[in-house]
């Protein structure tokens, strides 16, 4: 079965060292079948026409796409999307590579029917990298002497009325040198995503700096405790909130991550955009809790946020600078206890770092 694609908030994605326009599959019923002319089909086909490097030979077209290995693997299991239908329909030959560096191969002796062929394996390649776990993701850094003493002394009253409050255990706590703010998530799943990735972070270094020039140099102030989801008797995230000091319109977080998150979308890197940033420095996530003599994940256990933010509503962990923009994996650890960088630019630095 072939899903049709609908308009929904396309996807932007770096696809054979471009950024293609993809638009999310939905759920198409069995028994309606694609038709070339769709005006749905065709809606983006121009973004595609001029970023394919399609070959005439012999009266058939053909082009080759090229992704990590992962997606060759998943396309033939995705759900409703069956690649032989595909072929049929659009009377396409679809060959699934052997050696990963080949790419799929496609021919058909139609141009217009290649593009549409393309545009489904797109959106096939898309869904499967919202599907995929997140591996990297962008950050600012919120480490100093001061906010990871303010962290441990919330985390130390907190577990002194741990009786008191139901699921808090110590486990939940985000480590001290761990403490961020994310901006967005990735899953770059090969060496060339990763490189296009640390390249985009390079690219933005040049705008940050012109943002200090005008502004001065920016700083962080983290306060007042809040609860990702309404209902406080069952939290699995808790948050401090995040601002610049002396926020004005014009100077504001929320508009510098946002042109963040922005300029890694249309890059085509981001794994889920939203285009609005959440702002919030995490503090405890439920999701890391680990209890019992051998340390064994169990089925998440929610807390009873209700005496943590009567208390805690206005705590203030402090102050830090926004010196540094980081591009790091999620499940690996740097030297220095925080997330290790895949790239890191440095704002008050003409010179960025890469590891």
């Amino acid at each position: 079965m072939v899903n049709k694609i609908i308009n929904h908030k396309p996807i932007k994605m770096w696809i054979n060292g471009k950024v293609f326009l993809i638009q999310q599959l939905g759920n198409l019923s069995k028994k309606r079948k694609i038709h070339s002319q769709d005006t749905e089909e065709t809606q983006h086909l121009e973004n595609h026409l001029f970023l394919l490097d399609v070959h005439e030979e012999e009266g058939n077209f053909k082009t080759t796409i090229k992704v990590p290995k992962l997606y060759y693997n998943k396309i033939q299991t995705l759900p409703n999307f069956n690649i032989e239908h595909l072929s049929e329909i659009m009377q396409t030959h679809i060959t699934l590579p052997k050696n990963p560096e080949d790419g799929i191969v496609l021919h058909s002796k139609c141009s217009h029917k290649l593009h549409q062929t393309v545009k489904h394996i797109h959106s096939a390649i898309g869904a499967i990298r919202e599907r995929n776990a997140a591996l990297q993701f962008t950050c600012i850094p919120c480490q100093n002497l001061v906010i990871r003493e303010r962290f441990e002394n919330f985390k130390k009253e907190l577990l002194s009325m741990q009786q008191d409050i139901e699921g808090l255990h110590e486990s939940i706590f985000m480590s001290p040198l761990k403490l961020h703010v994310t901006i967005d998530v990735f899953a770059l799943l090969d060496e060339f995503e990763k490189e296009e990735a640390v390249m985009a972070l390079q690219e933005y270094k040049g705008h940050l700096s012109e943002l200090i020039t005008r502004a001065g140099p920016l700083r962080l102030d983290i306060s007042t405790l809040d609860c990702m989801n309404n209902n406080v008797k069952k939290a699995d995230v808790l948050y401090a909130n995040v601002k610049l000091l002396n926020e004005s319109k014009e100077h504001n977080l929320q508009k510098i991550v946002n042109e963040i998150s922005a300029h890694f979308y249309h890059k085509g890197l981001v794994k889920n955009w939203k285009g609005s940033v959440k702002l919030h420095m995490t503090v405890i996530n439920t999701k890391y809790r680990k209890e019992g003599k051998l340390s064994k994940r169990r089925k998440r256990q929610s807390l009873n946020a209700t005496k943590i933010l009567e208390k805690f509503k206005d705590y203030s962990f402090g102050h830090c600078d926004f010196d540094s923009l980081h591009l790091s994996h999620i499940m690996l650890k740097g030297e220095d206890g925080f997330y290790k960088p895949l790239a890191v630019i440095k704002v008050n630095e003409n010179k960025s770092t890469k590891t």
